[in-house]
């Protein structure tokens, strides 16, 4: 029992260590804050762990060890769980407020009935420092891969394109300087939009759940295909629920079309849903012929 306490007072010790590049990004304040934090962690779950090593080794092991230092050693317990908890109400403030800034509005008309969208490939795919699916610490910085791309009807029926940064603040004031100050720009060369895989926080800056937001507003029959990681960050699809529509963010295989009415509908899916769903119907009933052995 005593070992497995070991066992994980070490993974506790580790991963806080592996974690401390991030905390430095998302802690308020100074690296001092991120490292005190850090510590305080450590004391607050690592002094209950050997206070229960303690009280199994006099009930199990039969042994009169009891150390006079107990009510200090709470007493310093208490200290840091009270540092952690002011580190961490700093924290959530430094998140509270949220702004949205629009960078971007333009239309096109491109001599194409189709739209190829293509993230670019990230040369951050197999860092050993990800953190979810959308952070990860490379060169003392911090990639963020928080990409929302959306495909809607266009209102004005020409192709338009909309680029909004999003990220929270302790203030209004700082939720906007910190979304102005994405680096992030899409491009479209004659009917291919080439979307960024990434966007970076540098070393001294703060993460704040920055993330960008593409909208796509598509005009009536015009057709959209995606390569494998711009299907990855698909956000939302307005699609025409008339008809079944793929998973689109594993489905570059099918080429979409804006149809008015109702929305997006993806042709070859459908006609390939229908075959299989008349296939089905066609053979609901199979009788078999024949001797069993």
């Amino acid at each position: 029992m005593i070992g497995m306490l070991v066992i994980f007072w070490i993974v506790i010790v580790v991963g806080l260590f592996v974690g401390l590049p991030f905390a430095n990004f998302a802690a308020p304040g100074s690296t001092l804050t991120t490292f005190l934090g850090t510590f305080n962690i450590l004391f607050v779950l690592g002094i209950p762990l050997l206070m229960l090593a303690l009280f199994i080794s006099r009930v199990f092991l039969r042994s009169n060890f009891r150390p006079k230092w107990q009510f200090g050693l709470w007493a310093f317990w208490v200290i840091n769980l009270l540092s952690l908890s002011m580190i961490s109400m700093m924290t959530v403030k430094d998140f509270q407020h949220s702004n949205e800034l629009g960078i971007m509005d333009e239309t096109y008309d491109i001599n194409s009935d189709t739209l190829l969208v293509e993230m670019e490939r990230s040369p951050y795919t197999d860092s050993w420092f990800n953190f979810g699916d959308e952070i990860l610490i490379s060169d003392n910085q911090l990639v963020a891969r928080s990409i929302r791309v959306s495909f809607k009807k266009s209102p004005s029926n020409r192709l338009e394109i909309i680029q909004e940064n999003e990220a929270r603040g302790g203030s209004i004031t700082e939720s906007e300087r910190l979304a102005a100050a994405i680096d992030y720009t899409c491009q479209l060369e004659g009917n291919k939009l080439i979307l960024p895989s990434h966007f970076t926080v540098k070393r001294g800056d703060k993460w704040r759940a920055q993330e960008v937001r593409i909208q796509v507003l598509v005009p009536e029959g015009m057709y959209v295909d995606r390569n494998d990681e711009g299907s990855r960050k698909i956000y939302d699809v307005e699609e025409d629920r008339e008809y079944k529509f793929p998973w689109y963010r594993h489905a570059s295989s099918h080429l979409w079309q804006m149809i008015w009415a109702n929305g997006m509908i993806a042709p070859e899916y459908v006609a390939d849903y229908k075959k299989e769903f008349n296939l089905h119907r066609w053979f609901s009933k199979i009788r078999l012929e024949g001797t069993s052995n």
